[in-house]
């Protein structure tokens, strides 16, 4: 969701959970993808979108 330019309360609303939920996974993301930025995440979950 964030490659398609949802925000974090966006994808809290959307998916019926907390903000600090959705935060929280997005970080722990970024670690194991030993990434620096949510732009770096948005830009990796762009390039590897599935259709």
């Amino acid at each position: 969701m964030l490659g398609e330019g949802k925000s974090l309360q966006g994808i809290a609303d959307a998916i019926g959970i907390a903000y600090k939920t959705v935060a929280n996974s997005c970080g722990r993301i970024k670690e194991k993808l030993d990434l620096p930025r949510t732009s770096d995440l948005i830009r990796f979950s762009i390039e590897n979108r599935r259709n």
